[in-house]
């Protein structure tokens, strides 16, 4: 006869149970807040001469394989500016959208400047 915690494959699997309350579990299961599972990135607007539409640069960390050191990547980003009230060096954080033309696919969600 089989172990009930071990699976086809021969593996052992571990079940957690979860009861009562103010548990971790149902925490997890509540919608409060804004988390839509869309990336959200924080960057500095570059331009703005179009209309309802601006470019953010995002600036990250890349560890270098080799001699472990940090080296700076950028990156240009086509977003959606409604409201068109971002200016050339505003930091925003911008989000994950629905594709709305041939290259924007992130919209201005807050604008820190």
């Amino acid at each position: 006869m089989r172990n009930p915690l071990e699976s086809s494959c021969g593996r052992f699997i571990a079940y957690t149970y979860f009861s009562g309350e103010g548990n971790m579990a149902a925490d997890a299961t509540t919608t409060e807040g804004t988390n839509t599972g869309r990336r959200r990135l924080t960057g500095k607007v570059v331009s703005n001469k179009m209309e309802k539409s601006a470019t953010v640069s995002v600036e990250r960390l890349v560890k270098h394989p080799r001699y472990h050191k940090y080296i700076k990547r950028q990156k240009t980003y086509m977003v959606h500016d409604e409201a068109n009230s971002a200016q050339p060096g505003d930091l925003v954080v911008i989000e994950e959208s629905r594709p709305l033309s041939r290259r924007k696919r992130w919209v201005i969600v807050e604008s820190n400047a």
